[in-house]
């Protein structure tokens, strides 16, 4: 599963990747650049997911939340999701 989180703004946001109340999947979780990839999707990767973007002049930032739910689908399999945020924030 992969999620992309898209903010923009001026200078250029760090992005960072979350949940709440749990930890990203250990060892199964890749973060680069604006996007997160799990790999071995689990139901019990399944549940918020955090997107927060900051800069030097916003550094509270903006965030979004997304919430995927996963579900076994027997011996179809989808290898990736592309999931999309887009976020402006001008300071």
């Amino acid at each position: 599963m992969i999620l992309k989180c898209d903010i923009f703004g001026y200078p250029f946001p760090v992005i960072t990747w979350s949940r709440p109340l749990k930890q990203l999947p250990i060892n199964r979780h890749v973060i680069h650049g604006n996007k997160l990839m799990i790999k071995h999707t689990t139901e019990d990767d399944g549940g918020a997911y955090v997107c927060q973007g900051a800069n030097e002049l916003a550094m509270r930032g903006i965030m979004g939340v997304i919430w995927i739910i996963v579900k076994d689908v027997g011996k179809l399999r989808i290898k990736n999701y592309v999931l999309y945020f887009f976020f402006f924030f001008f300071v």
